[in-house]
């Protein structure tokens, strides 16, 4: 948004550098829950007593499917 008010010239370059500035650290910010959600799925998964039964050498054929069983 600020990018397009300074090329629409009703905005200085200051006021981008300012809007970069509080951007960064939020889609940082982001990015480390976005994380955590995804550890605490696993670990609510694991909890639950699921668990992943493929080799290291037989995930790198996977695409999209994905296999859960159980431990018992």
């Amino acid at each position: 948004m600020a990018t397009d008010r300074y090329k629409e010239g009703k905005a200085s370059y200051y006021e981008v550098l300012e809007a970069q500035q509080q951007l960064f650290p939020a889609e940082n910010a982001l990015s480390h829950i976005e994380a955590a959600r995804r550890l605490t799925v696993v670990q609510l998964y694991k909890a639950l007593g699921g668990g992943w039964s493929l080799k290291d050498s037989e995930w790198s054929g996977m695409s999209t499917q994905v296999v859960v069983k159980p431990n018992r």
